[in-house]
């Protein structure tokens, strides 16, 4: 950890908390090459940090790039991240948060207007922001992918209508690495 301003790549993870246990979930993988090779074989790669190998330099490039001016809440990785390289961030040492118990989770179904609300604020910040053009559609499909879910669960739209979007999304796009 002391040494993590020299590292180049990136992996987010989690810790499985089970009882009094705690596990940290590790990677099979040895290096980038072998990442990739096992995210090709997969039908499609997950929109979040987790479990992801990120450059260092591109990641805080992209950051800064878009979204400086921006009050922005920071998933519980990124914002681990970002305590990790920046020494001057104060934090407690450890916090549990737990999503079921938790009422301003966003899992808890009474928040998804107010979940939509923010993905749509998120999905406006990606498409005006400087990030490159083939990172920018990439989050943009998942985004909108979850938008149309909050939409369904807010009753915006019938269950066909979903069912024909949701198809047309996993049809129209099939995204590369």
């Amino acid at each position: 950890m002391e040494n993590i301003n020299e590292y180049v790549l990136l992996s987010f993870s989690y810790v499985k908390i089970n009882k009094n246990n705690y596990e940290i979930f590790s990677a099979k993988w040895k290096n980038w090459q072998e990442y990739l090779k096992i995210i090709k074989k997969k039908q499609f790669t997950p929109w979040n940090l987790c479990n992801l190998i990120v450059k260092k330099d591109f990641y805080l490039k992209q950051i800064l790039l878009s979204f400086q001016n921006y009050n922005l809440i920071f998933a519980e990785d990124l914002f681990v991240f970002a305590l990790l390289i920046n020494e001057k961030i104060k934090s407690i040492e450890y916090v549990g948060y737990y999503y079921i118990v938790n009422d301003n989770s966003i899992t808890n179904l009474d928040k998804v207007d107010e979940k939509l609300a923010n993905y749509e604020k998120i999905l406006k910040l990606i498409r005006n922001s400087k990030i490159n053009l083939n990172v920018k559609k990439y989050y943009l499909y998942f985004l909108n992918i979850l938008i149309l879910d909050c939409k369904y669960r807010l009753h915006f739209i019938n269950k066909y209508y979903y069912k024909i979007i949701k198809i047309g999304f996993y049809m129209k796009k099939k995204v590369k690495i």
